[in-house]
């Protein structure tokens, strides 16, 4: 499903960043032609593995860090990090905490680390796409309902869930949000972010097909020919 016009510019990239006009981000991080982008989950480590000299390189510039503590520009405690990308010359990353989502930045060595934006909700979910001076990317809201029953397929632990998803974008510069879909509010639906083209964005979303009622469904009835899915 294209979602609105934006112009898009031919991608360059740096050694050891990804300094280029369009950049895509996800959970698994970002490959360029010099090398990969990722957290390292045994080291808590963001790493740039360079592929001409095939080592893991964290990415802070401390003289004498041993990459092992709070200290360390590279390092992160908990597995909270993710699409994290060079853009412009600087580092974006998302944080997960119990206040939400922050998109944060910092220098290219990591260090001066600052929060962008602050989220509630869910975000990003698929990919985060850096262009222009923005980020764009899939959100999520979740409202538990604890007064019905659970269901495989719509729940989280034992509280029925409304989803509300929607693509989102942040101004790099000023940290606002705006929201740019209509909202997507269902059970059991689902919305992805899933590329650029053509000076538009696209997305997909996954729904349960006409004359399916979400409020008269038992646990586990669903199958995948219940569902529709809008390109």
């Amino acid at each position: 499903m294209a979602l609105f016009p934006f112009l898009l510019v031919g991608c360059t990239s740096a050694k050891g960043s990804q300094s280029a006009d369009v950049v895509t981000s996800t959970y698994e991080g970002v490959v360029t032609e010099e090398g990969r982008l990722y957290f390292n989950y045994n080291s808590k480590l963001l790493t740039f593995f360079d592929f001409t000299s095939d080592q893991e390189i964290p990415v802070c510039a401390k003289p004498d860090c041993k990459h092992n503590k709070a200290g360390c520009a590279a390092y992160f405690p908990a597995n909270e990090m993710h699409h994290y990308a060079f853009y412009d010359d600087r580092l974006y990353f998302f944080l997960d905490g119990t206040e939400g989502t922050a998109l944060c930045v910092a220098d290219r060595d990591g260090s001066n680390r600052k929060t962008i934006a602050q989220l509630k909700e869910q975000a990003p979910r698929t990919r985060a796409i850096f262009t222009k001076g923005k980020v764009y990317f899939d959100i999520l809201t979740e409202v538990a309902d604890e007064t019905r029953q659970a269901d495989e397929r719509a729940s989280v632990g034992n509280f029925y869930i409304t989803r509300t998803e929607n693509i989102a974008c942040i101004d790099l510069a000023t940290g606002k949000l705006t929201k740019l879909s209509q909202d997507r509010t269902s059970h059991y639906g689902s919305l992805a972010l899933t590329n650029y083209d053509d000076q538009k964005l696209y997305y997909d979303y996954v729904q349960l097909k006409d004359g399916i009622d979400e409020d008269n469904i038992s646990a586990g009835s669903l199958t995948q020919d219940d569902y529709d899915a809008l390109h």
